[in-house]
């Protein structure tokens, strides 16, 4: 990548400072991305191929895991792992949109519900795709999915990007609006990318704010991205949404958002996406610890 031409492009100079290092030989037989048809997706779907990561959320106050983003993951037997990045927009140009969410939507849920019913307060984060913010049956859809997982309504979250939010908010509103009369948790995605502005944050339902992790990543060493977190939770806080950090991954980062008041933090720091098997262990070895924690801190906090 040539990041030496001017004007310099800071994106793409963190970009290259960030990639590890490789030889010209790997770089050159590097596999290509598979070749995934439509037809591909739609045998994949009958055959129950996709699948859900966990990965945790953690409320700064408390230490105790609150919820989990549900991320779609797809095994092939003739590709092996096939990347969101891949077959999401296969599946968007297809039109195949609709049947992928309620897929992955339906595996969350289901996945889901021990942790939800060991946990109280927890709740699943599952991103919806733009394609399908037109559709005014979506939130009845939800509703029906919700209802046949045995899964209360308060208990999942619709994560919604900035971009898709703006492109149309009359219809992007009116859909908000029926979520949330359902109870139906709504946050703004990679909030800070895109191109929203206070007027329109103000119409639109939102409950969260997630600020994007290229703000947090930096944000320790970067003055300035520094002040778009602290902005953000700011904006958040007026407009009564809970703020979450994604893309923690050290100490640093974590004491910064801990600092400027967000709510919550999900990134590499605490855990990386896990399997259903390996998110409820680690929810409930991490729960306990915080349970003893609280509880070893509660006679000093009596005494002060």
């Amino acid at each position: 990548m040539d990041v030496s031409t001017k004007p310099l492009d800071l994106n793409r100079l963190r970009c290259a400072l960030e990639l590890p290092q490789r030889s010209p030989l790997v770089a050159k037989t590097a596999s290509p991305p598979p070749r995934i048809t439509p037809d591909r997706i739609a045998r994949g779907l009958a055959n129950r191929e996709f699948f859900v990561e966990f990965q945790p959320k953690v409320a700064l106050r408390t230490g105790r895991v609150v919820g989990a983003e549900a991320l779609a993951r797809w095994r092939t037997a003739e590709f092996g792992m096939v990347s969101p990045m891949v077959f999401i927009p296969i599946a968007e140009q297809a039109g195949l949109m609709r049947e992928v969410t309620d897929c992955i939507l339906s595996s969350a849920l289901s996945q889901g519900r021990k942790m939800i019913e060991r946990n109280p307060g927890f709740t699943i984060a599952v991103n919806i795709s733009g394609s399908l913010m037109s559709d005014l049956t979506l939130p009845d859809r939800i509703e029906e999915i919700l209802r046949r997982e045995n899964v209360p309504p308060s208990s999942l979250t619709v994560e919604i990007t900035e971009t898709t939010a703006m492109a149309d908010v009359d219809r992007a509103n009116d859909i908000l609006v029926r979520l949330r009369l359902k109870n139906i948790g709504t946050a703004i995605d990679d909030f800070g990318t895109g191109y929203s502005s206070l007027a329109v944050l103000a119409r639109l339902p939102f409950s969260e704010l997630k600020i994007d992790q290229s703000f947090i990543k930096g944000c320790e060493s970067d003055d300035d991205m520094m002040k778009i977190v602290d902005a953000s939770v700011a904006l958040a806080k007026a407009f009564n949404m809970k703020v979450v950090a994604e893309g923690v991954e050290n100490s640093e980062a974590l004491e910064i958002i801990r600092r400027v008041g967000c709510d919550v933090a999900q990134g590499f720091y605490f855990a990386p996406s896990l399997r259903r098997s390996r998110a409820e262990r680690w929810i409930s070895e991490r729960n306990s610890l915080a349970d003893e924690q609280a509880a070893s801190a509660t006679p000093a906090a009596l005494a002060s």
